[in-house]
């Protein structure tokens, strides 16, 4: 397990080993060892730096005892055929630049000379004495090396064998050191206290621990290479296994003077280059090694060759001693290799581990900043998070204003959601005084209400819903804002009145007639009537000037989502009754849609502001034709002038339809607002050729057909003299209503009851009267289906035909022939 990575010694090691003299060291190793290190994490780098630093403070000296610069030089072994790689990583980094032991040693041990004192008006007087030293202590290391060498092999077997090959590195004379025989008790410590697998007689053990705690590529350096092949018993990158493996196949290719009986004595591996971590049946060769073995053997052939004594012998017993390793290697490349994936993975382990710790405690110290825990959980992916070192106070200080920022805004988000559900409380409370507030007003006034979401955003209001989140509101807090809502009411209107006519005199000049002139100027335009007495018109002029918002002309679209969403067309708005009646296209959380569109509401921001309108000039250039087609002027006629018409018009561009079902034909019939959204949809640009009024039999007719429309079975009615239906009921209902609390038996529409859409639907209910089986130009009627393009269900949308029609339609589309009556067409 690698515990490198702490920089401070462990309170304990200091506190205890201190003020020990040089001759009770070993046994207080002992003790720390025996009693305080198992109940302790093992911090090797913490050890070794407590102990430095009661070394510079004792300052202990023992002259009986052999010293680092005195150790044995690590034996050769002359059938060392793994080369030098393993070893020279430990001489990476190992100058002795700056080394103040390695200073001393190169000056025979004599002091370096005094600085000279400076001189001069600038001096600065100094009491100290020049050859005193201060009496603070400094945590230097460079009295390390002239400890005794088993306290110091003592302190090193404390260490993991990754600490120790760091060690190894840092200069010569440790790398010396830890070469040497004696050392070796060092390494094989370090390597049983993690498990590690021993080490084989053919390798030494800092060759063993580099190559299976190492993490560089041994032949090129490449980082982080977490794989060892077991087989060739080298660490190497995917590169260079590319570059210096040679398939067992192409052996004579690369070697062709060479006798492949020289592979028996190399070590080789089933994993490739190419082979992407996976065992092949091939054998892999390293080149280095072939060629360091071909030498080797011809050094015992040449000794062979000049008939030296025992040299056949010697050459037999090296190939079975070489067979011996290359099969003791293959024997325990399984254990190995699971060993290497067990220490790897844990060793993953607790570098997470590490990393949740250091996670933790960064949340702790954000905690105890007065953040909670929603505030600061998201941070756990953050790179400062997910370094693999134990939280310090100076580690805190770099990284606490790269986070804080970001935590601070994830508190205010959290802060923003627990005041929303607040002020939907609230506005609950709102709301039901707002329906009490309704009652008091005549149902006909009840579309011109806006939504309880705009109520709450008025500023008596407001003051109330946005107050602090510590603050309890109740239904008395409202009072005075209820009392004074029938004026905010009033002043928003206006409001809106005033910017809608901002738009519309933006647009005025695209009329070609003055919308300004006084309707006292235009007498009524009784003579262009296409019934006669058939309006009742007003007795006298009027008292003031008309409004041009009143025009019948003056249409707008809405251009919220709602509306005029997914490239639809918007539906109108006619004059300002229209717009000030348009108030509900969404939904907030109290209105009648609410349940049915959750998943909507939660995914929108209801804005607290009347819908937005454009003015429309297609809309205004239908209506001025279909006005015409009324009898009325387009300059003066308003919208109530069109609903007392109360005409019905056809479009002579669409043709008659059979419903589903029915046995007759029908012509489509539509009141003016629907016979305008008709043609705008139809894309009709010439109204005023399509526009037909319907004659008054007919349109009878139609009225009759439009009692069902499946809205006015809708609970969207109510009635028109007190407000007991405010929720909107159905129509029979009210009717029994007005029968038995208003005595009406005969109730009339909208005085008695009316029906309050309070959105404006697209879907237009298509009411007609009969009218006979359309007749083409030859005569024949089309009223034949094909049965294959509606998979024998014709419906009232498929397409007509007469007979000669639908057979060469089945020809040219179907590609049937000869077509059967009942089977292809009906």
């Amino acid at each position: 397990m690698d515990h490198a990575g702490y920089s401070s010694p462990h309170p304990v090691c200091t506190s205890a080993c201190r003020h020990l003299p040089a001759r009770t060291l070993t046994n207080a190793l002992w003790q720390y060892r025996n009693r305080v290190l198992p109940t302790l994490p093992r911090r090797g780098n913490a050890l070794l730096h407590g102990l430095a630093r009661m070394a510079c403070s004792t300052r202990a000296t023992n002259n009986t005892t052999k010293r680092v610069v005195e150790a044995d030089k690590p034996e050769a072994n002359e059938e060392d055929v793994f080369g030098d790689s393993e070893l020279s990583e430990l001489s990476e980094d190992s100058s002795d630049e700056g080394s103040d032991y390695e200073a001393t040693r190169r000056k025979s041990g004599k002091a370096p000379p005094a600085k000279k004192a400076k001189t001069g008006p600038g001096a600065s007087k100094s009491t100290k004495s020049p050859g005193k030293k201060g009496s603070r202590q400094t945590n230097s290391l460079s009295l390390l090396p002239t400890m005794p060498l088993d306290v110091l092999f003592e302190v090193f077997s404390h260490l993991s064998p990754k600490d120790i090959i760091n060690l190894a590195r840092t200069s010569r004379m440790f790398r010396e050191t830890l070469m040497t025989t004696n050392a070796t008790t060092v390494w094989k410590t370090a390597r049983e206290q993690v498990g590690a697998p021993d080490c084989p007689s053919y390798m030494s053990e800092p060759q063993w621990a580099v190559l299976l705690f190492g993490n560089v590529c041994q032949t090129c350096g490449a980082k982080n290479i977490q794989r060892v092949d077991f087989g060739l018993l080298r660490r190497v990158c995917t590169n260079c296994k590319k570059a210096h493996l040679v398939v067992e196949s192409k052996f004579e290719a690369r070697f062709p003077d060479i006798d492949d009986e020289v592979l028996g004595f190399v070590l080789y591996t089933k994993i490739g280059g190419w082979s992407h971590g996976y065992a092949r049946s091939s054998r892999f060769f390293w080149a280095a090694d072939i060629d360091r073995m071909v030498r080797k053997l011809a050094e015992y052939q040449h000794n062979v060759h000049l008939r030296r004594a025992g040299a056949q012998q010697a050459l037999k017993d090296f190939k079975a001693r070489r067979m011996e390793l290359v099969q003791d290697v293959r024997e325990n490349i399984k254990e190995r290799e699971d060993w290497c994936d067990d220490f790897l993975i844990g060793r993953y382990r607790d570098k997470h581990a590490v990393i949740e710790e250091r996670t933790e405690a960064i949340i702790r110290k954000f905690i105890s900043l007065g953040y909670m825990a929603s505030d600061v959980e998201w941070i756990r992916h953050q790179r400062e998070c997910q370094q693999p070192a134990l939280l310090t106070d100076r580690i805190w200080t770099r990284i606490r204003p790269l986070l804080e920022p970001a935590v601070l805004q994830k508190k205010r988000e959290r802060l923003e959601r627990e005041m929303k559900g607040i002020r939907s409380a609230r506005r609950t409370i709102v709301h039901t005084s707002y329906q009490e507030f309704q009652t008091t007003l005549m149902p006909s006034q009840w579309k011109y209400l806006p939504r309880t979401v705009d109520i709450c955003a008025m500023e008596p209001f407001a003051k109330v819903v946005d107050a602090e989140a510590d603050v309890t509101v109740t239904v008395a807090d409202f009072v005075e804002a209820f009392r004074q809502l029938p004026d905010l009411l009033s002043a928003a209107l206006d409001a809106r009145k005033l910017t809608v006519r901002k738009l519309f005199e933006n647009r005025h000049h695209l009329y070609p007639f003055e919308l300004w002139e006084s309707r006292t100027k235009q007498p009524p335009p009784s003579a262009q009537e296409p019934e006669a007495g058939e309006i009742i018109e007003d007795a006298g002029p009027p008292s003031q000037p008309l409004d041009p918002l009143d025009l019948a002309t003056t249409v707008f679209a809405c251009q919220e989502e709602p509306c005029s969403g997914y490239g639809s067309t918007a539906p109108y708005l006619f004059g300002w009754d229209g717009i000030a009646s348009h108030n509900n296209c969404r939904p907030d959380s109290f209105s009648p849609a609410a349940d049915r569109n959750l998943w909507y509401l939660q995914r929108i921001e209801v804005s607290p502001a009347p819908p937005k309108v454009a003015f429309s000039v297609s809309g205004s250039t239908a209506v001025r034709a279909v006005v015409k087609a009324a009898g009325l002027d387009e300059k003066t006629a308003t919208v109530s002038d069109m609903d007392a018409k109360d005409l019905r018009f056809e479009c002579s561009a669409c043709t008659a339809k059979k419903k589903v079902g029915a046995t007759s034909w029908t012509k489509p019939g539509y009141k003016w607002r629907d016979f305008t959204y008709h043609c705008t949809v139809k894309h009709h640009s010439s109204v005023e050729n399509v526009v037909v009024v319907i004659s008054p039999e007919n349109c009878v007719k139609v009225k009759e057909d439009e009692m069902n429309d499946p809205k006015r079975a809708k609970n969207l009615w109510t009635c028109g003299h007190c407000s007991t239906y405010h929720n909107l009921e159905r129509r029979e209902v009210v009717l029994e209503h007005l029968k038995t609390l208003h005595n009406i038996s005969t109730a009339r529409e909208p005085d008695d009851l009316f029906f309050l859409e309070r959105t404006i639907s697209k879907d237009i209910f298509e009411a007609g009267y009969p009218v006979d089986a359309p007749v083409t130009a030859n005569g024949s009627v089309k009223t034949i289906n094909c049965l294959v393009c509606c998979n024998g269900k014709p419906s009232g949308k498929n397409r007509v035909f007469n007979l000669c029609g639908v057979k060469s339609h089945l020809n040219d589309k179907h590609k049937i022939h000869a077509p059967i009556a009942d089977v292809h067409y009906r």
